[in-house]
């Protein structure tokens, strides 16, 4: 039949068709909320509406959704890889991780030190070129120093979580504490003494009715943004802003 066939036929409408093709709309229009599953159903009463359909309008309006419909199925089966690519992005930190050490991070050389950035320094260095913590012991980037000798510097976190909040680090390039070895150990002792002394130094109540927190974020499941052994120091009258 041609359209001028169809434009021949004059057929009155019931208010049921007009219900059903409101129904018909409703669902088309919800289709993507609610996935695939109305959006077939859809399709399928289109069709069932549209074998008996005599209404030129009518018939119009059906042929346009089905269309719509299978330009949509297509146009997401084509651009699914797109959308993919939302969902595979890699892992991130828990919701739960320790302060990152990203709060202390400044534009220069963040990205490049992050865990989830390639890395082609050694797990133990003198130095790292594109570590942001061997550029502030270098001096490089400025911090406000709480502590230094020759082997470990502590520095005032920027964005602390509470009245006391500083970080301990090693000055030798250590990219974590899973790469702690023996050699370590009279560095690492030194650095645990210092820990009380400067809590307390920098207003941390004595123990037990004060304290304080020690957090050493470690990998990706520890939530550690740095590859540089680091040392929270969390502590002061509560509230904490967090932690």
């Amino acid at each position: 039949m041609s359209q001028t066939d169809y434009q021949e036929i004059i057929v009155a409408k019931t208010p049921g068709d007009r219900t059903t093709m409101h129904v018909l709309y409703g669902m088309h229009t919800v289709a993507p909320f609610t996935l695939w599953t109305l959006s077939v159903i859809a399709l399928i009463g289109h069709y069932v509406k549209r074998a008996d359909e005599q209404d030129v309008l009518y018939l119009a309006h059906h042929n346009y959704m089905i269309r719509t419909v299978w330009w949509t199925m297509l146009w997401l089966l084509v651009s699914s890889p797109l959308w993919a690519l939302l969902f595979l992005r890699g892992r991130s930190p828990g919701p739960w991780s320790a302060p990152g050490i990203s709060t202390v991070a400044c534009a220069a050389g963040c990205a490049s030190t992050t865990i989830g950035s390639p890395s082609k320094s050694p797990a133990m260095s003198h130095s790292d070129p594109n570590c942001i913590f061997c550029k502030i012991v270098e001096g490089k980037i400025p911090s406000r120093k709480v502590y230094e000798d020759d082997e470990i510097l502590a520095f005032h976190d920027i964005h602390p979580w509470a009245p006391v909040h500083f970080l301990l680090i090693p000055k030798q390039h250590i990219v974590s504490m899973a790469h702690v070895e023996a050699g370590h150990g009279p560095m690492m002792g030194r650095l645990m003494s210092l820990v009380p002394r400067l809590a307390q130094q920098e207003g941390c109540r004595p123990y037990p009715e004060g304290g304080f927190r020690l957090v050493c974020n470690t990998g990706d499941d520890g939530g550690q943004e740095v590859r540089h052994l680091h040392f929270h120091v969390i502590g002061g009258p509560r509230p904490w802003l967090k932690g």
